[in-house]
């Protein structure tokens, strides 16, 4: 999260770098992830999973920026961003739990589910940060709901926050979320035991997903 935050500000709040500089910026997160692997010497096989989960996060970042840059990215590119940033940690949350429990890494479903989650938490995450994405030239979710007709007509960041802020576009990357959320209840629901953990997680995506698109709710009236 800290070396994401290389920005001045986000949501508003310093970065790192900002309030300490980027030597500061760099050097911390660096240092915490070489603090982790110590903390997980006596767990290999976690350890390894967190190498890996570090591994994809920083491609995604190296693909996000690419892709900003490509005036033919597709919906497809930015699936590939979410898997491998986003859904990358949760695949090392997930994996590691489950090995703490069963002594072994369970590939498959944790793939599914992280996946799932991450295209979910990207979609509110784009709608919450959406005109300080597009200042800084970054391609989100609502970008890859307009037609490609539309985005070659787009060339100052003053059109392109009109047509990302549309109703509609927004209405629509509300919706593929909803889409996601439910999809994420259904895998969770067949993944988890049947008891009340399952329920209290469940509850608690449910209650996370409408505290934070409650703050989109003026844009998508």
């Amino acid at each position: 999260s800290l070396h994401d935050a290389l920005p001045i500000s986000r949501r508003g709040i310093n970065t790192l770098h900002n309030s300490y500089g980027n030597a500061f910026g760099i050097y911390v997160p660096n240092l915490l992830i070489d603090h982790s692997k110590e903390m997980l010497v006596e767990f290999p096989t976690i350890q390894e999973e967190l190498m890996k989960a570090y591994n994809e996060i920083c491609r995604g970042q190296l693909y996000e920026i690419q892709i900003s840059k490509s005036s033919k990215a597709m919906w497809e590119d930015y699936e590939r961003v979410v898997e491998l940033k986003s859904a990358g940690l949760g695949r090392f949350a997930l994996s590691s739990a489950y090995y703490l429990f069963h002594g072994k890494i369970d590939e498959r479903n944790p793939r599914e589910i992280s996946k799932t989650g991450a295209l979910l938490f990207q979609l509110v995450d784009d709608l919450e940060d959406l005109e300080d994405d597009v200042k800084k030239g970054i391609k989100t979710a609502p970008w890859f709901f307009l037609s490609p007709e539309e985005q070659s007509k787009l060339k100052s960041p003053d059109e392109i926050q009109m047509a990302v802020t549309n109703p509609v576009i927004l209405r629509k990357t509300y919706q593929t979320a909803e889409e996601y959320l439910s999809k994420l209840v259904t895998q969770f629901n067949e993944w988890l035991p049947n008891n009340d953990y399952r329920g209290i997680i469940l509850d608690g995506i449910n209650e996370r997903f409408n505290d934070r698109t409650a703050q989109c709710g003026e844009r998508l009236r």
